[in-house]
């Protein structure tokens, strides 16, 4: 229950923000800071629930997050950057920019998955191989929500109209 309020929380908090920006009313990057503060603290709260740690593996547990934490943090950074460029962008986009943009989000989705593939040892060095497993899964729930709220910010309007199938 506590993962779908947070998910509605996330996906109409940003729709309502898009709105705002669309009409000039809000500040992105302010956005984007309180959402995560907000995710934070949320993603904190559901992995301690769903994990279950016993007290040495907290102690361990918690202060080699927080560094995993910080690299994803650059990372999603970037996405979100590559995100709002992108529907700044939209409508005048040339090809350059395109393929630039493309390959930031491959450089950005390799990276993520590198960090993660990285702490797999350091984290199994604190907690069952179970446990780890779990985490990621919640990981990627929320990671997922919140590529969802960014994927909101992306205008779809000049899109052409629906294509059959067979047709390209």
């Amino acid at each position: 229950m506590k993962f779908i309020l947070l998910s509605l929380w996330i996906i109409f908090g940003c729709s309502a923000a898009a709105a705002q920006d669309a009409a000039g009313e809000a500040d992105m990057a302010a956005t984007y800071e309180m959402l995560r503060g907000f995710m934070s603290v949320e993603r904190e709260t559901m992995i301690a629930e769903e994990l279950r740690l016993s007290e040495e593996e907290r102690d361990s547990f918690w202060p080699l997050y927080d560094e995993y934490r910080v690299e994803i943090e650059e990372i999603q950074d970037r996405y979100a950057d590559l995100i709002a460029d992108y529907a700044a962008s939209y409508g005048a986009l040339d090809d350059d920019l395109a393929e630039r943009m493309i390959e930031e989000y491959f450089e950005v989705k390799r990276d993520t998955l590198n960090v993660r593939q990285g702490y797999v040892d350091r984290f199994t060095g604190v907690l069952s191989i179970q446990k780890l497993a779990r985490f990621y899964q919640i990981e990627n729930r929320i990671d997922n929500v919140a590529d969802l709220a960014l994927m909101r910010q992306i205008p779809l309007t000049d899109v052409p109209g629906p294509v059959q199938r067979g047709q390209r």
